[in-house]
C-alpha cells in the first residue's frame, strides 16, 4: 500500500472519529440543555437587609426544557455568626408526606406549571425537613416523581415559595445565608426526564444577606394607603414616613417613576419627607406609581410606592346659534368660545368640518358664500388642548339674492311696517333672532337695535330713505 493511500486512510479515520464524537455530544445533549434552578429573595422592595419581626418570601424558581419525570431539589439555610429565624407553615402547604402533612411550610405559586402538584406528580410533591429548628444550619430536600404526567417543560418560572420571619434581638449586624448549592445526601440537584435518564440543572450560588437588629417593634411606614387623584397641570405632594434606629442618619430616594414627570424630595433627614410628584401632560388618563425608600448606612429599611392618577379636563367650546345669510356678502360670527380648566394647557381651535375660516388670533369665523352655497351648510368647529377635543357645529343658511330685500326683517318678500314689528319684539320682548340679521339691519350700523325699527317706519310712513345693506356680525 503506498505511502499516500496510507494518509488517505488515516485521514479517513480521523474523520469518523470526530463524527462519533460530535454524534455523542449531541446524543447528551439534554444534560447541558435549558434546565435551571434558583432560589430567590424577593427584592421588589429594597430587601437588601433583613428585619425582624418581617415575614420574607423564599421563592423555588424552575426552568426546563423537557418534560420532568421526578426532580430532588434542596438548600441549605444558615448563619456564620448566630442569628436565627422562624419558619412559617401555610394553610394549604406540603410537609414529609404531601399536601397538608407534618410542618408545611412549602407553598405551590397559583398558576404556575406545577400548579396543582398533583397534576404533574402522581406521587406528592414531598418536603423532607432536617435539623429544622430556625437554629443555624436548617436543611430541606424537595422531591417529587411523576407516574405518567411530569412536569411540562417551561422557561424559567415561579414554582415554590416558603416563608420565614427573623427573630427579634439586640447587638450587631448578623447574617443569614441561603445555600443551593448543598443538597442532603449527595450535594447534587437532579432532574430525570420522561425516560429516567439523569438531568443536571444549573444553579445559583450561596446568596447572604446581613440582619440590623434593634429594640422595638416591626418596621413601620406611613404611606398612602389610596389612590392619589391630581390635574396633569398641578404638581401633588405626599408625606412618607420610616421608622429607623435612633440616631441612624436617613435619605429617602426616589427608586421609581412609571410616569413622564418628575419626582421632587423635601427630606428633613429623621425620616419623614414630603415627596411631591409634577406630571406631565402625556400622563393624563393614566395611574403612575412613585416609589421611594428610606435608606440608612445599614441599608435600606422600607420603601413607599404610591398610586397617582392623572386627569385632565375636557375643552368647552361654544359656537352661537344657528344664523342666516345671503351670498356675495361676508358673513361673520364672533360667539364662537373656547374655555379650559386646565391653566396650562393652550388651546387650538379650527374648522373640523364645514366652509370658512376661523382666525387663530381673534378666534372669529369669517365665510363668504358664493351662490353654489345657497342652502343649509353645517359648520362643524373643534377645540383641542393638545390630548383630548370638543366639538360643536352650527348651520348657516345661505339665501338667494332673488329674496335678499334690505330691510324686509321676517323676510316676506316685502317691507312693510310688519318687519318693524319684528325689531321690536326682538329688541324688547326678547323674540327670535331676524332670519336673515343683514337685511334687518336697515340702517347699516352693523348692529340690530331700535334704529333700525325707527328707520323702517320713517321709510312706510314717512317716506325716508330705503332700507340699506347690512353688515351683521353675529353672536
Amino acid at each position: 500500500m503506498s505511502s499516500d493511500l496510507r494518509k488517505c486512510d488515516l485521514r479517513w479515520m480521523i474523520f469518523r472519529l470526530a463524527l462519533v464524537l460530535i454524534v455523542s455530544i449531541l446524543l447528551v445533549s439534554p444534560c447541558m440543555s435549558e434546565n435551571r434552578v434558583e432560589l430567590r429573595l424577593p427584592t421588589d422592595c429594597c430587601v437588601d437587609t433583613l428585619r425582624p419581626g418581617t415575614i420574607y418570601k423564599l421563592e423555588y424558581w424552575i426552568e426546563n426544557d423537557v418534560k420532568l419525570g421526578s426532580m430532588s431539589l434542596g438548600f441549605e439555610v444558615y448563619s456564620p455568626d448566630g442569628a436565627e429565624w422562624t419558619w412559617q407553615e401555610q394553610i394549604e402547604g406540603y410537609g414529609p408526606d404531601g399536601k397538608n402533612s407534618g410542618l408545611k411550610l412549602v407553598e405551590v405559586a397559583p398558576g404556575s406549571r406545577m400548579d396543582p402538584s398533583e397534576v404533574a406528580w402522581e406521587s406528592d410533591l414531598q418536603v423532607i425537613e432536617t435539623d429544622l429548628d430556625g437554629i443555624s444550619p436548617d436543611s430541606f430536600l424537595f422531591s417529587a416523581q411523576a407516574d405518567t404526567a411530569g412536569l411540562e417543560p417551561g422557561s424559567l418560572e415561579h414554582m415554590m415559595s416558603m416563608y420565614f420571619t427573623v427573630e427579634g434581638g439586640y447587638g450587631e449586624a448578623q447574617t443569614i445565608c441561603f445555600d443551593s448549592v448543598f443538597i442532603p445526601p449527595d450535594g447534587d440537584w437532579l432532574f430525570t426526564d420522561a425516560m429516567s435518564d439523569p438531568l443536571i440543572p444549573d444553579f445559583g450560588g450561596t446568596q447572604c444577606w446581613p440582619v440590623k437588629y434593634y429594640a422595638g417593634p416591626p418596621l413601620t411606614h406611613d404611606c398612602p394607603d389610596e389612590t392619589l387623584t391630581t390635574n396633569h397641570c398641578e404638581p401633588i405632594s405626599y408625606d412618607v414616613a420610616f421608622d429607623h434606629l435612633e440616631g441612624d442618619p436617613m435619605t429617602i430616594v426616589e427608586t421609581g417613576n412609571t410616569g413622564y414627570g418628575w419626582v421632587s424630595i423635601d427630606d428633613d433627614g429623621d425620616g419623614s419627607a414630603s415627596v411631591t410628584y409634577h406630571p406631565m401632560g402625556y400622563d393624563n388618563y393614566s395611574t403612575v406609581e412613585v416609589t421611594v425608600e428610606g435608606q440608612t448606612p445599614f441599608g435600606c429599611v422600607g420603601c413607599c410606592t404610591a398610586s397617582i392618577a392623572v386627569t385632565n379636563n375636557y375643552p368647552v367650546l361654544e359656537v352661537g346659534n344657528d344664523a342666516s345669510a345671503f351670498y356675495g356678502h361676508i358673513f361673520v360670527n364672533t360667539g364662537i368660545l373656547a374655555s379650559d380648566l386646565d391653566p396650562c394647557d393652550d388651546l387650538t381651535v379650527g374648522i373640523a368640518y364645514g366652509p370658512g375660516s376661523i382666525d387663530p388670533e381673534t378666534g372669529i369665523y369669517i365665510w363668504t358664500p358664493e351662490i353654489g352655497d345657497v342652502g343649509l351648510n353645517i359648520v362643524e368647529v373643534y377645540a383641542t388642548d393638545g390630548y383630548s377635543e370638543a366639538r360643536a357645529a352650527f348651520t348657516v343658511e345661505v339665501v338667494a339674492c332673488g329674496r335678499c330685500i334690505s330691510g324686509d326683517a321676517n323676510f316676506d318678500g316685502d317691507v312693510n311696517v310688519g318687519d318693524a314689528v319684528v325689531l321690536i319684539n326682538f329688541v324688547f320682548k326678547g323674540a327670535s333672532y331676524p332670519h336673515v340679521p343683514d337685511l334687518a339691519d336697515a340702517n347699516g350700523d352693523c348692529s340690530l337695535n331700535v334704529g333700525d325699527a325707527v328707520y323702517l317706519i320713517n321709510y312706510v310712513f314717512k317716506g325716508g330713505d330705503p332700507p340699506q345693506m347690512g353688515c351683521i356680525i353675529w353672536e
